[in-house]
């Protein structure tokens, strides 16, 4: 998010090399990249800018060059990736948003402490389930991005499947009504972290 620091158009700046190399000389045993996209839909959908972007070849210079930096202070370096917002995403009129099953959030104004960044006193439109196509589309982009990672020469990544992004939206009975096969037991609520994986 803001600490990337990438530009307008989510690639990474000076100032984002800079902040991450400055961790990994002060000491830190693992360098984690957030606030990332692994798809052209979580960019388009993200509900706060800047973020910085995974999911094009455009970005493969900066990204190998940030890994060069931190490798370079002897420290390993990860990305986040998020495959999309789900039902935190920001919506877009030509698009319905998608998430595991047709669930809004309300994010509660009087909930979090003071100086805690959160989109309080919202409530998200109600997304799309996903389709099966649009879940293999989702899947194929983000290990698209992940063997781009590899290209950079970055050490690993690690799925965002928290909040009510859109990954996250499969893993719980309460946010998965699904009955096909990423619905219903365990292992076909994780289904689609398994086959990323």
């Amino acid at each position: 998010m803001a600490v990337t620091a990438p530009d307008a158009e989510g690639r990474l700046t000076d100032q984002t090399v800079a902040f991450f190399e400055e961790r990994a000389r002060g000491g830190v045993g693992l360098v984690i990249v957030g606030g990332s996209v692994a798809t052209a839909r979580g960019w388009d959908e993200s509900p706060f800018r800047p973020v910085l972007r995974m999911d094009n070849e455009e970005a493969l210079p900066g990204l190998r060059r940030l890994g060069e930096a931190v490798h370079a202070c002897g420290v390993p370096i990860i990305a986040e990736l998020t495959l999309g917002f789900g039902r935190m995403a920001t919506a877009i009129w030509e698009r319905p948003n998608i998430s595991a099953s047709p669930l809004e959030v309300f994010i509660a104004k009087d909930r979090f402490p003071r100086g805690i960044y959160v989109p309080g006193g919202k409530r998200t439109p109600v997304p799309d389930a996903a389709t099966a196509a649009q879940i293999a589309e989702l899947s194929a982009k983000t290990i698209e991005a992940a063997l781009r990672m590899q290209r950079a020469g970055w050490d690993g990544i690690e799925l965002a499947a928290h909040m009510s992004y859109f990954a996250a939206s499969f893993l719980s009975p309460r946010t998965n009504w699904r009955t096909d096969m990423y619905g219903g037991n365990v292992a076909n609520r994780a289904r689609l972290l398994y086959e990323i994986v």
